[in-house]
């Protein structure tokens, strides 16, 4: 377990809205970043934060647990979403106030290889393509998610990286390779 090195004390999470200005900040106790991590094209980009308070679900219609993603949820030509509040297209002068979400298409990690650079262990990522549309420049650590055939939604991704531009295809951290080493850290009650 590798904290964070440097000052978070400014670091917040928003929960509670889909709008930035309207969201209920906490602050961050502790972030671990996986011991592996290097670089993002050599995979492992991976991190937790740990908040002051637990999250109370029950009574919390707004925000709730998300469902993390087995290795046979995942399968090239299948549709996922993507949502983040990062810029709209490439060197925007700010940040929307409204989440922003689009749809994406897994491709073979192959696919990807001819646009940017992925990890040797290409299980250790996601990669989507949407020509007209994807994460762009703040989007990074958002979720990339697909809904099951039992209508659950189950987190597949977290957005990584991508090549210049907003369209190119993305890069995210695989949730279904990392299940293990998050399962660890956080030590859950429950997992759906």
């Amino acid at each position: 377990m590798a904290p964070l090195n440097g000052d978070f004390s400014k670091l917040l999470v928003g929960l509670g809205s889909n709008f930035r200005d309207m969201m209920t900040y906490l602050p961050v106790v502790r972030v671990i970043i996986h011991e592996n991590f290097v670089q993002v094209q050599d995979g492992d980009d991976v991190a937790l934060i740990e908040l002051p308070l637990e999250l109370i679900f029950e009574s919390n219609d707004v925000v709730q647990p998300v469902c993390l993603a087995e290795a046979e949820d995942l399968m090239p030509g299948k549709d996922m979403v993507t949502t983040g509040w990062g810029f709209l297209f490439p060197f925007a002068n700010s940040l929307p106030n409204d989440l922003f979400e689009v749809s994406v298409t897994q491709v073979d990690a192959n696919i990807c290889t001819y646009f940017t650079e992925i990890p040797s262990d290409q299980g250790k990522v996601v990669c989507t393509i949407n020509m007209a549309k994807s994460t762009c420049i703040g989007d990074s650590g958002g979720p990339l998610v697909v809904q099951l055939c039992d209508g659950r939604w189950v987190q597949t991704g977290i957005t990584s990286y991508g090549e210049s531009g907003c369209s190119q295809p993305r890069v995210f951290a695989s949730v279904s390779y990392y299940k293990n080493w998050i399962i660890d850290k956080i030590k859950p009650t429950t997992i759906c």
